[in-house]
């Protein structure tokens, strides 16, 4: 099967209502912003965006704001950025908005305003099980917290898995959407002009591609299918699509990769996340990746494919149809394809992956602003590679490449150089094997909130089994790994403090932890107490730990938390405790009857039942149960109740029906917490 790639950025457009007579376009903007990246504290400063369809009364705006915007042409705009939106670091969020009728909003781009990183490095902050074959994964703003959540494809399930972002490095559970069939890729746009982020995943061997619409709350509504058969009932197989206004209305369309169809697939948007039939444009070989940019510099939007045979370009003609595909670079067994400017010239560039034994890896390919690219140059990983994204990941102002191979769990980095060349990569392991299951895909994203892209990583842990997310921040931090990572109490006698349980805290991160506040929290607190030994700074590889004591004041199901609050990423740590109270108070908790010959009886052995509670106990049950509980037999005098502050007894008898060890238990059904209480019995045949 040919894998598509990952795309760098979540392109989420944001549309206008309806249109009155000359539309204008929905802007497109290129990767990166200019400048890239900013130092904290800078001074105001002009930002440059290049793209497409800007119009004059286009506005520039930060993390949603609007600000002081000069419309340069079609393809180019500036605008003001004030001092204090670069005051302390972060990652700003930059679209471009378009005046009505039509127009609407840009996808979102990136400024880093961070310092530049002199040693790259990551942390392994979070990892967690949640799914098989992850496959495909980007990013997006599901629920307009301004922190980064993910979308990720399982290709084994037919589902499209959504975790947001906590902005500490953590990420929910998935919730979970069932797509067509083998979804491979995910796009994030805004079909219907709601100003929520949507998704269309591309169902390979479900000839379709399934549109969601955002709540803008994280969730998403059932899918709607944009079909993608031939008229013969020939399978197409969308393998990866794009987003653009091809014919400048103002609505968003969408171009999908046919894999075995040959082709492009052409749907123009109605502006309410439906779409209209597609219309086929045909390539050289099967595509698996497509990609929206103004390569000819003619204001309209371009289609760049990967292929079997290498690159193709559809020139756009602005009404949504293209022209005859052209190839301009041979490259073998090509898997994705991305389009930002490498060199700062103002020309888009392509990225295409190859996964091609020895030869696998990125190619880059600087455009002519023709439609035209010089020779490919790559920068090979020399071994299976089906996906990349991009990113200014050093803060240093140039977009770095992100690869991550697929045999093994090692992430390639190649530094930009700002001329379009990469330096040699740089090497990072995800998770704690360097050869295990596959490694598909990444994004690249701020999740931590420090100003400085991390990645987000998806790899199988057995081969084709359960797949980890892996949230590789960078730089180096404090980072605790608790053992256990909760505590729970055994039945407790209301009023009475159980056995100590202990739980250890240590220091897996690569700088000093020191923990600020230590609470206990929740519903039942006060029945939870803790000492610890975690007050003094905590240096890598050291240790600490917390003491706890259950004394339950009510009974049944009692819970609480303990809140760990230090330097450490996350930042805020909960421990889960629980415990169960009872008014039962039984003995003793176990009866060992000495060895009696079989087919004998022993005499009784007394178990005491006393209410220890301030209103009667009712009894529901008194029963033998185990493995052995036809060898003992109970009798007792408790009846259906017990007032409180009194005792009743139960008689136990052993008679082992054969010789060697005999095992049982005394169950006691009540109300009186924790319920049904227990006692084991054990005896043994002679």
């Amino acid at each position: 099967m040919t894998r598509s790639t990952l795309a760098a950025f979540s392109f989420i457009v944001f549309l206008a209502s309806s249109l009155i007579g000359q539309s204008n376009p929905v802007p497109f903007v290129n990767q990166p912003l200019v400048p890239t990246t900013v130092t904290p504290g800078s001074p105001a400063f002009t930002l440059t965006v290049n793209g497409t369809g800007f119009v004059s009364g286009s506005v520039v705006n930060w993390n949603g704001s609007p600000r002081a915007t000069t419309f340069v042409s079609s393809s180019r705009l500036t605008a003001s950025i004030l001092a204090a939106d670069v005051a302390s670091r972060g990652v700003a969020s930059v679209t471009v908005a378009n005046p009505s009728p039509g127009g609407g909003s840009s996808g979102m781009a990136y400024l880093d305003v961070a310092s530049p990183v002199t040693n790259l490095t990551f942390s392994n902050l979070y990892t967690g099980v949640a799914g098989d074959f992850w496959y495909f994964i980007t990013t997006g703003d599901f629920n307009k917290d301004g922190k980064p959540d993910i979308a990720a494809v399982n290709i084994s399930t037919d589902f499209v898995a959504i975790l947001m972002g906590g902005g500490d490095g953590s990420l929910s559970a998935p919730t979970y959407y069932a797509t067509g069939r083998e979804p491979v890729a995910v796009t994030v746009a805004d079909f219907n002009g709601d100003g929520n982020a949507d998704l269309a995943t591309s169902n390979l061997d479900g000839d379709s591609v399934s549109i969601f619409l955002g709540n803008g709350d994280g969730t998403f509504g059932p899918q709607t299918t944009v079909p993608f058969t031939k008229p013969n009932g020939q399978a197409t197989d969308p393998a990866a699509s794009a987003t653009g206004d091809f014919n400048g209305d103002g609505k968003l369309d969408l171009a999908v990769a046919l894999q075995s169809a040959s082709s492009i697939g052409i749907v123009l948007g109605n502006g309410d996340g439906t779409f209209q039939n597609y219309v086929a444009y045909d390539v050289v070989s099967g595509p698996s990746g497509v990609v929206a940019g103004d390569f000819n510099q003619d204001g309209k939007l371009d289609l760049a494919v990967s292929d079997g045979n290498g690159v193709s370009i559809l020139l756009g003609n602005g009404d949504g149809t293209f022209q005859t595909s052209q190839l301009v670079s041979v490259l073998p067994q090509l898997v994705g394809i991305i389009a930002a400017d490498f060199n700062g010239d103002g020309k888009l560039d392509l990225l295409a992956i190859a996964d091609a034994g020895p030869s696998s890896g990125v190619y880059v390919l600087l455009g002519n602003g023709d439609g035209t690219f010089q020779p490919p140059t790559g920068y090979l990983t020399g071994s299976s590679t089906i996906s990349a994204t991009v990113g200014d990941l050093n803060a240093d102002g140039i977009l770095d490449l992100v690869v991550p191979v697929v045999s093994s769990r090692t992430v390639f980095v190649f530094l930009g150089n700002g001329d379009g060349t990469f330096q040699s990569p740089l090497e990072f392991l995800v998770g704690s094997q360097s050869v295990g299951g596959g490694m598909y895909a990444a994004a690249v994203a701020d999740f931590n909130g420090d100003g400085l892209f991390d990645l987000a990583i998806p790899f199988d842990t057995s081969n084709g089994g359960a797949t980890s997310m892996a949230v590789l921040v960078q730089g180096q931090f404090a980072t605790f790994e608790i053992s256990p990572p909760s505590l729970a109490f055994p039945t407790q006698i209301v009023g009475t403090k159980s056995v100590s349980q202990t739980m250890t805290l240590t220091n897996t991160g690569q700088v000093t932890a020191s923990i600020s506040a230590l609470t206990v929290g929740g519903a039942n607190a006060v029945e939870f107490a803790q000492s610890n030994t975690c007050q003094k700074p905590i240096v890598v590889g050291a240790s600490c730990s917390i003491t706890v004591n259950f004394l339950p004041r009510a009974t049944g199901n009692r819970i609480a938390a303990i809140t760990i609050t230090s330097n450490a990423v996350p930042s805020t740590q909960t421990i889960n405790l629980s415990g169960t109270a009872t008014v039962v108070s039984l003995s003793p908790t176990s009866l060992g009857f000495p060895a009696r010959r079989v087919g004998t009886t022993s005499p009784p052995s007394i178990v005491g039942v006393t209410n220890v509670g301030r209103t009667s106990l009712t009894f529901s049950g008194f029963s033998i149960t185990g493995r052995n509980a036809k060898d003992f037999a109970q009798t007792n005098n408790c009846g259906s109740s017990l007032a409180a502050g009194h005792r009743c007894s139960i008689g136990v008898t052993f008679t082992p029906s054969a010789t060697g060890t005999r095992n049982a238990s005394l169950s006691i059904s009540d109300n009186g917490g924790g319920s049904p209480q227990s006692v084991t019995l054990q005896g043994t045949g002679k």
